[in-house]
């Protein structure tokens, strides 16, 4: 079951990429950037290493699009 939510997730902050760059709404990014809550972060030390990395690229691209737009995230600086 964690598998699945996971992977639910992963899907979801992939197409919120997709239409940020598609609209250039930051409701996606933010979007992107609460759902690694947490218990993501926690779950990513059991991560393959594809799923990090694809973790890390989506956290870069939310990161970079609001440097100095905003005050970083919490989640953001523990898991980067």
């Amino acid at each position: 079951m964690l598998i699945a939510q996971t992977n639910k997730d992963f899907t979801e902050m992939q197409l919120a990429e997709k239409q940020f760059q598609e609209t250039q709404n930051s409701d996606y990014l933010r979007f992107i950037e609460a759902t690694c809550h947490p218990n993501v972060a926690r779950q990513q030390k059991s991560f393959p290493k594809k799923a990090k990395t694809e973790l890390e690229r989506l956290l870069s691209v939310v990161k970079t699009y609001f440097k100095g737009i905003m005050l970083p995230n919490l989640y953001l600086e523990n898991i980067l």
